[in-house]
């Protein structure tokens, strides 16, 4: 090649490469709360009660707002504007959350997430107890629809599907495990029955607890149902003892009967009721455990704490008198 043409050749793709440039790459996906701490309304509208309150979100993506509390409204622009999203433009926009009178009693609680297709942020909103509303139902737990590969409950969050819950509560069990099973499903075996997940108890007679449900100062009487299965369909009640305790370390022995039995599978809805003098105590604790060797062969579903099935009359307990019991040794800590 003639030497004058390779030095040509050599500038020209000299000043093509300094005359490239990379392509402007798109900003990253972007979602984000003015503030992530929990919102805190009042039970009632009154003098000085907080039932609305407004955050921003800032985010370059079309966007969705997902909350399955009933008690909430959400207005997306709290300024009445209108506000477009602009692909990879960061926009603030107010929004402004609207809570509903609290007529359960209880405190409630609902996670709000904002989000995006690829990313989300989440949003605490409790509101606190109204003392003139007594709750008919302070605790509800169906273990959620089908999951798989029968995972034990210290490994997964799945069976954790607590509904009118009015705060936290804390999950023990004892040795042994305790797993999530789809198997022999309760579905359409009693009234309310939800079918998908339930508890099967494992080899080691462990026990199950449920631990710190708050109890609202207006309830004098409780009924506790659960959904129960023996494997070989002969539920014995006395094999499957359930206690009751005001603190956690004094227990009493619930007593309580099979409401109805269904053909096949033999899945039995199980109740007992007790009473008290309302504001007497604070949070109730609930624990089952099968007797010894016989825990393999028991599922557990559809755990319900509720006032609405209870009579006004009746013997109250008498917390003094139980037996003292510890909590079993392992907290089911949430994942």
């Amino acid at each position: 090649m003639n030497k004058k043409i390779f030095i040509v050749t050599l500038l020209c793709a000299a000043l093509m490469t300094s005359c490239y440039k990379e392509p402007a790459k798109p900003a990253l996906p972007k979602i984000a709360l003015s503030s992530t701490e929990n919102v805190l309304f009042d039970a009632k509208a009154g003098e000085g009660a907080v039932l609305t309150a407004d955050v921003t979100l800032t985010v370059n993506r079309d966007w969705s707002i997902e909350c399955g509390a009933d008690w909430l409204a959400f207005g997306k622009y709290a300024d009445n504007q209108i506000y477009k999203v602009e692909a990879g433009v960061d926009t603030d926009i107010p929004i402004r959350i609207v809570a509903q009178t609290n007529r359960v009693g209880n405190t409630r609680r609902a996670v709000v997430r904002f989000k995006t297709s690829t990313d989300y942020v989440d949003l605490t909103v409790e509101q606190k107890m109204n003392t003139d509303e007594a709750p008919t139902q302070i605790y509800y737990n169906s273990f959620g629809p089908d999951s798989s590969n029968n995972p034990e409950i210290q490994t997964t969050n799945v069976w954790r599907c607590e509904e009118g819950v009015p705060g936290d509560v804390r999950y023990y069990m004892g040795t042994g495990a305790i797993s999530v099973r789809t198997t022999t499903d309760s579905e359409d075996c009693y009234v309310g029955a939800s079918g998908g997940n339930n508890l099967f108890f494992g080899k080691e007679a462990p026990s199950f607890a449920i631990a710190e449900i708050d109890v609202h100062p207006k309830l004098s009487s409780l009924t506790v149902g659960f959904g129960a299965i023996y494997s070989d369909g002969s539920l014995n009640i006395s094999d499957l003892p359930v206690y009751i305790s005001s603190d956690g370390q004094a227990w009493i022995r619930l007593e309580y009967k099979k409401v109805s039995e269904y053909e096949e599978p033999k899945w039995c809805w199980c109740e007992g009721e007790f009473y008290f003098t309302p504001g007497s105590f604070e949070h109730l604790y609930l624990m089952l455990t099968p007797a010894s060797g016989l825990a393999s062969k028991f599922r557990l579903d559809d755990v319900t704490i509720s006032s609405d099935h209870a009579a006004e009359q009746g013997t109250l307990i008498n917390w003094s008198a139980g037996s003292q019991m510890s909590l079993p040794a392992t907290e089911v800590v949430k994942k």
